[in-house]
């Protein structure tokens, strides 16, 4: 799962081409830019505060330059 995930979910696919992604961003445009570069992601409008996914459903996170606005 990325967070903040406008542009950076490419680099997860880059890295990891074979397994699910979910990116979650606050900007409709940023989510519109990732879903031209990663087709195969599931992408959702949400608030990285609040992450509308049930405990363990991801393996592993990503959130470059995120967390310092939390």
């Amino acid at each position: 799962m990325g967070a903040g995930d406008g542009v950076h979910l490419q680099l997860i696919t880059e890295s990891a081409p074979s397994i699910d992604k979910v990116g979650i961003d606050i900007s409709p445009m940023a989510l519109t830019v990732c879903h031209r570069r990663v087709k195969d992601a599931t992408l959702l409008l949400a608030d990285a505060v609040s992450i509308p996914l049930a405990d363990e459903m991801v393996d592993a996170s990503f959130a470059y330059g995120v967390l310092g606005y939390l």
